[in-house]
């Protein structure tokens, strides 16, 4: 019988409920996400958390990778969104710019580049 081998990609948007559920505009989408994530690894099922940049999370990134590494999940992506749909009609009030997230991003891959695999797209 062949092996079905998955990855699970979860999107955490901010390091606590206040940031993360006002960016999905989901009231306990945080917790349901956190619990999620803490359901996939507990069943050892293979994680990779995708956090997508906006202006109201720039500034957390390390915070929100220091979550990530606390649940024991081994990859991270960071991704700019893509100006499409809501995003490219707010574009100025979503979108941030590479120069004023550069210093978080480049001081969290200095934290935790030893503890965790992390991508940019």
């Amino acid at each position: 019988m062949a092996r079905f081998d998955a990855q699970y990609v979860v999107a955490l948007h901010g390091p606590d409920a206040e940031t993360h559920d006002a960016i999905t505009q989901a009231p306990g989408s945080f917790e349901q996400t956190i619990k999620g994530m803490e359901n996939l690894i507990g069943a050892r099922q293979r994680v990779l958390v995708k956090v997508v940049l906006s202006r109201m999370n720039a500034g957390t990134v390390r915070a929100i990778v220091a979550r990530i590494v606390g649940l024991g999940v081994p990859l991270v992506n960071i991704a700019f969104p893509h100006a499409i749909g809501e995003a490219g009609r707010q574009f100025d009030r979503v979108v941030p710019r590479y120069r004023d997230v550069a210093p978080e991003l480049l001081a969290t891959l200095r934290a935790y580049a030893d503890e965790i695999d992390i991508g940019l797209e």
